[in-house]
């Protein structure tokens, strides 16, 4: 909720703040992966929940509502309903729902199967999914990692670099269950003009999260953007985003069991159901435009200075 900035516009009067709430910082996820830096979670979990959710915050907070005029935004309404209840229901009056826009992949959509594939060095003949970007407390490369030692047709591409994972090293994690000749590791920061090549190449995405991850996810957009069906976590805004836009499958959270069905269900669907999902992808795009939301953030501007 950026203490920071309140205790900076404690000194000030009259000034008008626009703050986004990027997903919800009131918890940490819980987790049982106690791996490496994992070994950490418990305590880090106790000491951020004592800081960020102390009620001593509240007269702060309060004198600096009176003081200024706020609006608080966020991109779905369960966030919107926690931030609703925080420090005794403070910023009730001051928060708004406006989904995060995404911005069209351009071009003509998904790129001829070989070349992408022959480009990455991928086969052919293989169901191939991706999962894109670096770890972080909320994803559960785990739970993948379970579900495909029982799907020895189907690679798994690991995008992102590894560096930036919290709470665990995916490379150890493969190499702990043995598929290291079953993923493929591109351990680096894929720029946007490298992107393409691996949502082209997938059949689909992968989106494991803790039961606990309240929000979406931007590799939701991600997919979309590139026409990419998703195999999804099924709890929460994310679950419920995939099932109403009908972009793919969804799984139950933090079940291998769940998951690798899925990918099973997936793997035999026809080609005119997997275009149908490909086809959604770009009405999710339409629908959760960059312009639409300018247009809400433009709204919200002029409602704090009018």
């Amino acid at each position: 909720m950026s203490h920071e900035t309140h205790l900076l516009c404690l000194p000030v009067r009259g000034r008008r703040w626009m703050v986004w709430l990027i997903g919800s910082n009131l918890t940490v996820p819980e987790s049982s992966k106690t791996t490496g830096r994992g070994r950490l979670l418990p305590l880090y979990r106790a000491a951020f929940q004592a800081l960020v959710n102390g009620r001593f915050w509240i007269p702060l907070y309060r004198a600096s509502l009176r003081r200024n005029r706020w609006r608080f935004a966020t991109e779905d309404d369960i966030t919107r309903a926690e931030y609703a209840k925080y420090l005794g229901g403070a910023f009730t009056d001051h928060i708004s729902v406006l989904p995060l826009g995404v911005t069209e992949a351009g071009g003509a959509g998904p790129a001829v199967r070989g070349d992408p594939r022959r480009r990455l060095g991928l086969p052919e003949d293989r169901m191939v999914l991706l999962v894109f970007g670096a770890s972080h407390l909320g994803k559960d490369l785990e739970t993948v990692v379970r579900a495909l030692v029982d799907l020895p047709d189907v690679l798994l591409v690991y995008a992102g670099a590894t560096a930036y994972s919290l709470g665990l090293n995916p490379q150890r994690l493969f190499s702990r269950y043995g598929l290291e000749k079953r993923v493929r590791v591109f351990d680096y920061y894929i720029p946007e003009s490298e992107k393409p090549a691996f949502f082209h190449a997938a059949d689909a995405c992968v989106l494991s999260y803790v039961r606990a991850f309240r929000t979406s996810s931007s590799m939701l957009n991600e997919s979309c953007r590139f026409g990419l069906p998703v195999i999804s976590s099924g709890a929460n805004t994310l679950g419920r985003l995939v099932r109403e836009y009908r972009v793919g499958l969804t799984f139950e959270p933090e079940a291998p069991d769940s998951l690798g069905e899925a990918v099973r269900r997936f793997g035999r669907l026809s080609r005119a159901e997997v275009d149908e999902f490909r086809g959604n992808c770009a009405a999710f795009i339409r629908h959760r435009s960059a312009g639409a939301w300018a247009r809400g953030c433009t709204a919200l501007y002029e409602e704090l200075t009018t």
